[in-house]
């Protein structure tokens, strides 16, 4: 992606200049002070991910810092989206307005001019501008197109693991290194590297985690596959693990979705396959309304107000999908491939993406959910099952796993983004 800086001469028309972003989505280089101040991009406030092999940003908000500073005041903006070095007329995107005190907000159909936009304010005979533009959802991206690009690696290589977070910030926690070396090292990305932070309490495998790089949740699990079945569950609180209340009952090949605060756990192995869905109320497990079959190693994403779980196993490779209401399972469209997915999954249940697995051998396969059916797309770069993901269905990741039989241990780091957005041009009056 490329964000243009504005250049106003005294007495002249106000021009484009093309301003690179590096791969940790900064600026590259700033405006001197006789073309007013560029800013950087406001990395703290930005939420969608920077893919630095496309310079592309995927769904969410971009947000600048300074952009524009002048003696010359501002009446209205051309703002065009450019994609593949063209400028396009495709759709719409939010976008917000900060004159140096306050937000205002307006859509605006790319191409078009905003003229809404008069809040700018002097401030020692200078006027500031910053932008947000919301990326993704209706009308912005509409083409769809996505692909798989491998960016970096985890610090060690493993599968059986879990992840949670976005493409901006991650975790990867526990797993397989090489067989049978248990792991229960952390990782944090940040958007462009993943390095090592405080260690899980215990070594685990075949788990499931939810949340976020400040708040996480370790749950269930094994020590040794077929012999145990953990009922731990263990809490990120953004520096170290702690053990918290366990669920009702050990299993291990569950699914997972949702938060600290309130979580979902699905299905997965106790000796025996179940159907049992647990519901995280912030400090204690309940048991709640069952799946429609049993069911181990399913993909699971969403709230505990809407969710999916989806493939698994039960004695056969499965297909089905079912769809949470917030008391009780149904079953929706199927995956087009049947596999495991030892719980990979991510999106809500009006979008949703899976991606890997296991069918009697590994795939790459990608299957994008629209809310009623799946349908594949990009193949992930590897055949690959039991890798961490997490994201949404428009800016995901995928990292880690096996290639092969245990012992093949994969470290890349893919990262899933549109190929359709590049970037914006502003102009202003």
């Amino acid at each position: 992606m490329k964000i243009f800086g504005i250049e106003v001469a005294a007495g002249g028309d106000p021009e484009i200049f093309e301003y690179g972003i590096n791969s940790d989505g900064w600026i590259s280089e700033l405006y001197n002070q006789a073309k007013g101040d560029a800013g950087l991009i406001d990395t703290v406030n930005t939420t969608s991910g920077y893919n630095a092999t496309e310079d592309s940003y995927g769904e969410g908000v971009v947000q600048t810092n300074q952009l524009y500073n002048s003696a010359t005041a501002i009446t209205s903006l051309l703002i065009n989206e450019i994609s593949d070095d063209a400028i396009t007329t495709r759709g719409t995107v939010a976008i917000s307005f900060d004159n140096g005190s306050s937000w205002s907000t307006t859509t605006n159909p790319i191409g078009g001019t905003v003229t809404s936009f008069t809040g700018t304010s002097d401030d020692a005979g200078t006027y500031k501008l910053k932008l947000k533009f919301t990326l993704g959802g209706a009308g912005y991206n509409v083409d769809g197109t996505h692909v798989w690009v491998t960016t970096g690696s985890l610090v060690a290589g493993r599968w059986y693991a879990a992840g949670c977070g976005t493409t901006a910030a991650a975790l990867c926690f526990c797993g397989v290194n090489t067989w049978p070396t248990l792991l229960n090292t952390t990782e944090i990305w940040n958007g462009s590297i993943w390095t090592t932070t405080a260690a899980c309490v215990g070594i685990n495998m075949l788990f499931t985690g939810c949340g976020t790089t400040s708040a996480a949740l370790n749950i269930g699990g094994t020590t040794d596959i077929g012999s145990t079945h953990k009922s731990t569950t263990e809490k990120w609180l953004g520096t170290s693990w702690v053990t918290t209340t366990s669920l009702t009952e050990g299993k291990s090949t569950t699914s997972s979705c949702g938060t600290t605060a309130a979580a979902l756990c699905m299905g997965g192995n106790t000796g025996a396959y179940v159907d049992t869905t647990e519901k995280w109320l912030g400090t204690s497990w309940v048991t709640t309304g069952a799946l429609t079959t049993v069911k181990y190693a399913s993909g699971g994403c969403g709230t505990t107000a809407a969710a999916l779980c989806f493939g698994g196993n039960s004695d056969a490779y499965m297909n089905i999908t079912e769809i949470w209401s917030g008391s009780s399972w149904a079953t929706t469209g199927a995956l087009t491939v049947a596999r495991n997915f030892y719980s990979v999954g991510c999106g809500t249940t009006t979008a949703a993406l899976c991606m890997g697995g296991y069918s009697g051998a590994n795939v790459n396969t990608t299957e994008i959910w629209n809310g009623s059916i799946w349908t594949t797309t990009t193949s992930l770069p590897k055949i690959v099952r039991g890798n961490g993901n997490d994201g949404t269905a428009s800016n995901a990741l995928s990292f880690g796993g096996s290639s092969g039989e245990s012992g093949a241990i994969i470290s890349d780091n893919n990262i899933w983004y549109g190929t359709a957005q590049k970037g914006f041009s502003v102009k202003i009056n």
